[in-house]
């Protein structure tokens, strides 16, 4: 339990064809254990899932970090973007079937706009940011409300730094930060202020 993880999202289906997607959690590794000529290898657990109806496209990701479910966000250009939800305990065992829990909508007229890229739940439980391609996205609860309460209300937009694409985000360690990135080499890190 005091042991940090790093799950590692094997959610992308571009064809939306594969039967199933995978989750792998390793323990994160420390900073020191890479170095020009260290490149380790970690022992990880797999976690096998499918999607209760068919076959979806995803990139974002999070953890509520309560409960530990972990939810998965589709990545979608059409209205809204459906919400599945893998409960923890999570087993090795079998593929298990994810639970559909709620459907999104990013206030955007632009297909492009609507596909969202990244997201993450704050540590309090009460805050859960989401990236397009284009922008962000903060949904805000009370404690005690569910996912699917938070993800009911409208979305507030979260002013993000000027980038070819949004790929990434995370809060920092403390609610009032976020963290984002795009994708190619080099690709930015910023560190943002949130109210």
């Amino acid at each position: 339990d005091s042991v940090a993880m790093l799950l590692i999202a094997d959610i992308g289906d571009n064809a939306e064809i594969r039967s199933t997607v995978e989750i792998v959690m390793v323990e994160e590794p420390s900073v020191r254990d890479f170095g020009p000529d260290r490149h380790p290898v970690f022992q990880g657990s797999a976690y096998r899932y499918r999607y209760p109806d068919t076959p979806h496209n995803a990139e974002a990701m999070f953890i509520d970090p309560e409960t530990r479910d972990l939810y998965i966000i589709t990545k979608s250009g059409d209205s809204s973007n459906l919400v599945f939800r893998a409960a923890w305990p999570f087993s090795m065992d079998s593929v298990r079937t994810l639970e559909r829990v709620a459907e999104i909508t990013i206030p955007q007229n632009i297909a492009l706009a609507r596909l969202v890229t990244g997201a993450d739940m704050a540590a309090g439980g009460n805050r859960i940011v989401v990236s397009t391609y284009v922008g962000s996205y903060e949904f805000k609860g009370r404690e005690g409300m569910t996912v699917a309460e938070m993800f009911s209300a409208a979305p507030r937009p979260v002013a993000m730094p000027a980038l070819r694409q949004l790929e990434a985000i995370c809060y920092g360690r403390d609610v009032g930060s976020l963290w984002v990135t795009s994708e190619g080499q080099p690709a930015p890190l910023y560190y943002l202020r949130c109210e």
